[in-house]
């Protein structure tokens, strides 16, 4: 199964989780990509329809403290570029974990994102998006 990396915005302020990692099996990427459907039929009935928020504990909220060193110049490139990266998360060393509740995959017509707040703060953490060809890609293991 791929895992997915991708960086993380924080609300207010930066403390220190910098990115999530994200490991989709071709069943949570068909299911993804179902609800991202629903979005687009929702909003051909209401206009005004964001998207979707779903409860999912999926990836592990994680400090920059050891990613970093662990990438390679292209890969690091195309994080701060906002794109995701598929990643074998044995290659990276040991990760130190944000603690987070209330996470949501969040379901738009282009994608999906997850969201959480970090425990015992109002800072809200949100993942980029994995657009909706990228996801599509996950289904038979590749990257687009």
């Amino acid at each position: 199964m791929p895992s997915i990396l991708v960086r993380v915005s924080c609300r207010p302020e930066d403390v220190g989780c910098d990115y999530a990692v994200i490991e989709i099996s071709p069943k949570l990427a068909r299911e993804y990509l179902d609800h991202i459907q629903r979005v687009v039929e929702l909003k051909r009935q209401t206009p005004d329809l964001l998207g979707l928020s779903v409860w999912n504990a999926q990836p592990d909220w994680v400090s920059s403290v050891a990613i970093e060193d662990a990438l390679e110049a292209a890969q690091q490139a195309k994080l701060n570029d906002g794109y995701p990266i598929v990643i074998d998360k044995r290659s990276l060393p040991e990760l130190e974990s944000c603690r987070v509740d209330c996470v949501t995959i969040e379901c738009r017509e282009d994608g999906v994102y997850w969201s959480a707040y970090l425990k015992h703060t109002s800072c809200v953490v949100e993942t980029g998006t994995l657009g909706r060809e990228f996801v599509e890609s996950l289904l038979s293991g590749g990257e687009s």
